[in-house]
C-alpha cells in the first residue's frame, strides 16, 4: 500500500471547529474574505402541556377515589365507606 504526500499531509492538517474547513483555507489572520460566525442557539425548553383536571382526588370505575398528580394517575386510592343499611322502621 503506498500513500501519497499530499494523502499524508491531509492527515496531519488542523479543522475548523466553527465550520469543519481545513485550516489552510482560512489563511488565519491574513484571510482577504471575512471568515463566517457560527453562532449556536439551545433550543427554549417548551413546558409539557397539561394533560388532564388539576392534581386530586378522582373517583375511578371500582368505587374508589384515585390520586391524580396533574400528569397521571397514582397508586394512592382511598377507599369509599359502603353506604349505611336503612333503618328499620318500626310500625
Amino acid at each position: 500500500m503506498t500513500v501519497g504526500i499530499s494523502e499524508l499531509a491531509m492527515g496531519f492538517t488542523k479543522t475548523c471547529r466553527g465550520c469543519g474547513h481545513k485550516m489552510s483555507l482560512h489563511l488565519g489572520a491574513q484571510a482577504t474574505t471575512p471568515q463566517p460566525t457560527v453562532t449556536v442557539q439551545q433550543p427554549t425548553p417548551v413546558p409539557a402541556p397539561s394533560q388532564g383536571p388539576p392534581p386530586g382526588w378522582y373517583g375511578d370505575a371500582q368505587g374508589a377515589n384515585r390520586w391524580w398528580d396533574g400528569l397521571q394517575w397514582t397508586e394512592h386510592v382511598q377507599h369509599s365507606m359502603p353506604p349505611a343499611p336503612p333503618a328499620a322502621s318500626s310500625f
